[in-house]
Order: structure tokens, then sequence, then C-alpha cells
């Protein structure tokens, strides 16, 4: 199990290690992005679009996303594991010849804002897809989004404010030991919304 002890982020960080605490989750720093565990899991992308656009999403068409944060639900069973996946998402290069999935068309205009993950060795994506969008606030706005190969409505929803951590993992009602705990990666965000600059501009 790869595990980092919560960093100075906020003010307010005592606090809300405390609650993370009770609810099995870790607080991780940006500096721990170049050591992402190479284990198997499941993954949440927590992005923020400035102005709302349409958006073509290769063959699956063209949508209008509104402003606000999204989430995005995927697994990491390849190689490489979770930081082979999530390196993936963090990377600069977001041109045509690089885009593989659904999400990567949405990433070239809304940047990462947080990731929430957890180690586990059986697929849990489409349970947390289900619990996402039953989230309060949650909206769908391009079905079949990131779930071409599942029955999901889709693996992207949409929050006017940015969803709580807390709130989505009480929703999944995690049982260990299956279900490992959920660990939460911060990215800090300028006034412009892009990231701000240090060691991980993403």
């Amino acid at each position: 199990m790869w595990l980092a002890q919560p960093g100075p982020l906020f003010q307010k960080e005592d606090a809300l290690a405390a609650s993370m605490k009770a609810r099995r989750m870790t607080l991780l720093t940006n500096q721990f992005v170049a050591t992402l565990p190479k284990s198997k899991g499941t993954y949440v992308l927590i992005m923020r679009l400035q102005a709302g656009q349409p958006i073509q999403v290769g063959k699956l068409g063209s949508f209008v996303f509104p402003a606000g944060y999204y989430l995005y639900i995927g697994s990491a069973f390849g190689p490489g594991g979770l930081a082979g996946r999530l390196n993936h998402h963090l990377a600069h290069d977001h041109s045509t010849k690089s885009r593989h999935w659904h999400i990567d068309y949405l990433r070239r205009w809304a940047p990462v804002t947080a990731i929430w993950f957890s180690e586990h060795d059986s697929p849990r994506e489409h349970k947390w897809a289900q619990r996402a969008g039953q989230l309060a606030g949650s909206s769908c706005p391009a079905p079949r989004f990131g779930a071409s190969d599942c029955r999901c409505q889709a693996h992207l929803f949409h929050f006017a404010q940015s969803p709580a951590a807390e709130s989505f993992s009480k929703a999944l009602n995690l049982t260990p030991p299956g279900d490992g705990p959920i660990q939460m990666l911060q990215f800090a965000e300028q006034e412009s919304g892009r990231r701000a600059s240090g060691q991980f501009p993403y």
C-alpha cells in the first residue's frame, strides 16, 4: 500500500485531514505526483472548465459543456497502473495525435484541480460512476462519455460547484479490506484558472 503524509497545502488542512481520516482518506501534496503508485486501482479526475463551450469528443459527437467542475471516473489495470494512467491524464500534450480516450478531448480545455484514487485488485469504476451520478448537483452533459464499453450512463458528470471528496467517499460506503482508502491529490489554482506554476504545472 502506497501512502504519504499530508503536506501543508491549506490553512484549514488540520481540520480537513482529521475529517478525511475518519473517512479513510489521505491528503497528498503535488510533490507526490512523481511517485504515484504503479498498483491497480480506480480514480477520479476533478477538472474545472472556466467557460462553457461546445467540444467535439471524437466519434461520440459534439456536446455543449457548461462552465463548472467535472468528475471523470476511470480505472487503471493496465501496464504502469495508476501512475501510468494518471500521468497520461496530466500530460501537457493534448494534441489530436495524443487523444486516445474521450477525456483527452475535454482535458485540452479543462485543467485538473484534484485527483481521488484508491488501490485495489478489481475494477470499481462502474460503481464509482453510478455513485457520482447520484451526488447532489450532478448532471450529465455528454451521455456515454467514457462509457462506450459498458452500460453506465456516463463516466463524466458536471457540477456547478467543486464536489466534496468526503461526500463522494460517504456515497461509496467503502468496505475494507476490499476497498482501499481514498487518497486525494489536490492542486492549487491561480485566479486565471490555470495551474499554479511550481514543479508540476499541469
